[in-house]
């Protein structure tokens, strides 16, 4: 199963360099994911990869921040107040990505709106998921209100 997960830019371009080895949840999937279609938040807006699932840890706070520590590409406070409130967390362990040649907005390709957190997608692909009926390479005006049009560099760094 694939589903695809809304992450905020500065998380999505740790993941792709590898400094980030763990997405963190309040909530995880009820069905197995195999793979994550990564949707990058405004400003960017648009699905630039996807990165296969090694793994859930769900565990209360303090464990999970032990277990995942050396691979969470955040700090301790960061990591704290983002379960302000909870004592269970989940983190997907992340394992190859993959970076997409051409993102797009998800509801040019996927007919689906970007998710608050995460959607399900169907079946578990190694290709770059094709557009629905005829090829649309810019999106309708409808959808250019949901994706901005600011693409995803390739790398940041200089």
């Amino acid at each position: 199963m694939r589903a695809l997960l809304s992450i905020r830019p500065p998380f999505a371009h740790a993941i792709r360099e590898g400094g980030k080895r763990f997405e963190f949840r309040r909530t995880t999937f009820s069905r197995q994911v195999d793979v994550v279609v990564v949707y990058v938040t405004a400003p960017v807006a648009r699905v630039v990869g996807e990165f296969d699932v090694r793994a859930i840890i769900s565990a209360p706070i303090a464990d999970l921040w032990e277990r995942t520590r050396q691979g969470a590409g955040i700090d301790k406070p960061l990591f704290l107040d983002y379960f302000r409130g909870r004592t269970m967390g989940h983190a997907i362990e992340i394992g190859e990505f993959r970076t997409y040649r051409r993102p797009y907005c998800p509801m040019a390709k996927l007919g689906k709106r970007p998710p608050q957190s995460f959607t399900y997608l169907g079946p578990a692909s190694r290709k770059q998921p094709a557009p629905p009926g005829r090829h649309q390479s810019e999106p309708s005006s409808t959808q250019a209100s949901v994706c901005s049009r600011i693409t995803w560099q390739r790398s940041t760094r200089s």
